[in-house]
């Protein structure tokens, strides 16, 4: 009877055990189809802090200024010339790449609706880009063969902000010369900055931003997860399945166990009567 206890006991866990993670499948898929269609319409999938950020000032500024102005996303407002070059931009950039950028005269109004509400609405690593500032501060002509030249854009707040943090990155083909600079990137996201050299982690750059063309690279990566999702969903909805039977059954007494002994000793017994009997 033990032995079923047993049985029974870690088909139950199991049962559970698959049942959540079928629960967690399903709802990473809807997710994911979510994105896709998004995707289909040309939507990216900004963080939910920075839609929520530029949803919020765009709705509160317009109280204080009832004109029409836009609160531009970095990465919308700009292309990358070689695709050589997504990557270590993506990467470079990270959080940056999200980074809004408000009219100017209303930015300290932007500033200071945000941080009233930054707790509340669980607001962090948004930026807000002050570019009436920046024009008057920075001054500084791009590097040649800097990662700004790949940057193509016809707004010249972004061109002025792209320019400041890109301009003095130089673009290097060889992570043996990456020392020889500054600060240097290789196209492989091999970075030397501030006297070290580093690997910049792909999840930066997995699924990109910049440019009209990380749309369709976007699309195509979640088409692939949805499809390998969906067969973890299906194996996994096997397993729970055999495992939901097993719990199902119902474990013998003691007696149902003696009885079924009796049967298998007795057909055990039967080809050894027939031998006496011929």
């Amino acid at each position: 009877v033990k032995d079923f206890e047993d049985l029974h006991r870690i088909a139950e866990q199991q049962s559970l055990t698959y049942a959540q993670h079928l629960q967690s499948y399903k709802e990473e898929k809807t997710n994911l189809e979510e994105t896709i269609n998004k995707l289909e319409q040309g939507i990216k999938p900004f963080p939910d802090y920075v839609i929520k950020l530029q949803q919020l000032l765009t709705d509160e500024l317009f109280k204080l200024y009832p004109t029409n102005f836009q609160i531009k996303i970095l990465a919308d407002c700009m292309e990358i010339k070689d695709p050589k070059w997504q990557n270590a931009i993506e990467g470079y950039l990270d959080k940056q790449k999200f980074y809004l950028l408000v009219p100017q005269d209303y930015y300290a109004d932007a500033l200071r609706i945000y941080n009233q509400v930054k707790k509340e609405m669980k607001i962090y690593d948004a930026g807000l880009v002050d570019i009436k500032k920046l024009g008057k501060e920075y001054h500084n002509t791009p590097l040649d063969n800097s990662l700004a030249e790949e940057i193509e854009t016809n707004d010249q707040e972004v061109r002025l902000y792209i320019d400041y943090l890109l301009g003095q990155v130089i673009k290097c083909e060889d992570v043996k010369l990456l020392n020889t600079y500054k600060t240097a990137i290789t196209p492989e996201g091999m970075l030397y900055k501030n006297y070290v050299g580093r690997k910049i982690n792909p999840i930066r750059y997995l699924n990109p931003f910049i440019g009209r063309h990380s749309t369709e690279i976007q699309l195509a990566n979640n088409r692939k997860d949805l499809a390998n999702l969906s067969k973890t969903l299906e194996e996994t909805d096997k397993l729970y399945n055999q495992y939901r039977v097993l719990a199902s059954y119902s474990i013998p007494n003691q007696n149902e166990i003696n009885n079924h002994q009796e049967r298998i000793q007795q057909y055990i017994t039967v080809p050894s009567l027939e031998e006496e009997l011929a």
